[in-house]
């Protein structure tokens, strides 16, 4: 990818929401009006579901001090939207997510570090006479610019939301809807087991990608889902994860784990159907001592890898998508927007 630093134009990320247009039928997308030869959304909406969940992925890179020394950790973040029945169906609320360690890190050694910087990679698509392409481009915001990272009042819950708005003319991006979050309890239709499959993306560091961002898929299948708690990345502190049976890497935290719930289930045929399960959070290394990694780029050094990756459930990013504060600020700009659209 290119080195430029683009500097942001009318604030990438802000305190305020705003809603993106046309929905698709397994993602909700945002593409550049059309040209001679541009994307078109049919040509998205087509695209496998793998090529669809790539096109939700951005890039992270969060520049910080530890002790007066620059480091800089390297991950994956997703767009996810909540909509609202009082407003039309297109008008979305978008929120960037992440792993806690992600948007503040050493969160999970129990630190707290100055952050100087993030930066973002996405696709964008370049407008030109006869065709349009899609690029990479990196936009570099302070915290100040980011605004206010939102994080579950448990400490042990791995996971950061941002509110965002995306120019849809100029960033070439899907975003997932919240319903496509999967939640597993007595009172849902869809249950899940181990040995059914899984499927993530996100940053590879090997290559990231030199004129387009490049996230790499990786699938697996549900390992387990544990009845009690369990150590977490943060601090090993016990909490309610999943684990799968994914090969996840450095530079995959952040990533969104769906779960297909298609299949021969009993004696059910299901068709293939992809729900949003949860967010990678570290894996199981084999380490002597039996601590738990971080799936973020810090160092470079990579240790033997188990294979089990640590993954948020759903239903936690969904609580905190609809934490009060959240649902405060969307609830204020839905008054706003029925008072100047009375019938």
């Amino acid at each position: 990818m290119s080195k430029q630093n683009m500097k942001l134009r009318s604030s990438l990320f802000l305190c305020v929401l705003s809603f993106i247009s046309t929905p698709a039928p397994a993602f909700s997308q945002a593409v550049a009006a059309a040209k001679p030869n541009a994307p078109q959304s049919s040509e998205i909406t087509q695209q496998p579901f793998t090529n669809q969940l790539r096109n939700t992925i951005a890039f992270l890179h969060t520049h910080y001090e530890a002790d007066g020394i620059p480091k800089e950790i390297e991950g994956t973040a997703f767009f996810i939207s909540v909509g609202d029945d009082r407003v039309p169906k297109e008008r979305r609320y978008v929120y960037l997510v992440t792993n806690r360690h992600m948007a503040a890190p050493d969160s999970n050694l129990g630190m707290s570090r100055r952050v100087t910087s993030y930066d973002l990679w996405l696709n964008t698509v370049q407008h030109a006479p006869e065709h349009n392409t899609i690029e990479a481009r990196k936009y570099t915001v302070t915290p100040e610019m980011m605004g206010h990272w939102y994080f579950p009042a448990d400490e042990s819950i791995d996971l950061a939301v941002v509110p965002v708005v995306l120019d849809p003319t100029t960033i070439y991006f899907q975003h997932i809807p919240d319903s496509e979050i999967l939640i597993d309890g007595p009172s849902e239709s869809v249950h899940i087991a181990p040995g059914y499959q899984v499927v993530f993306a996100g940053f590879f560091y090997q290559f990231p990608g030199v004129k387009k961002i490049q996230p790499i898929v990786r699938q697996g299948v549900m390992a387990m889902i544990p009845d009690e708690l369990v150590p977490t990345v943060i601090q090993n502190k016990r909490g309610s994860v999943f684990l799968v049976d994914a090969h996840s890497y450095h530079g995959n935290s952040g990533s969104p784990v769906f779960v297909n719930t298609g299949g021969m289930h009993g004696n059910t045929f299901m068709p293939e159907s992809y729900k949003l399960i949860g967010v990678v959070s570290g894996y199981y290394p084999e380490h002597k001592d039996g601590t738990l990694s971080d799936a973020a780029v810090l160092t470079g050094t990579v240790h033997d890898n188990s294979g089990i990756t640590i993954v948020v459930p759903g239903e936690q990013l969904k609580a905190l998508l609809y934490c009060p504060e959240l649902r405060n600020i969307r609830e204020r700009d839905v008054q706003n927007y029925l008072a100047t659209h009375k019938p």
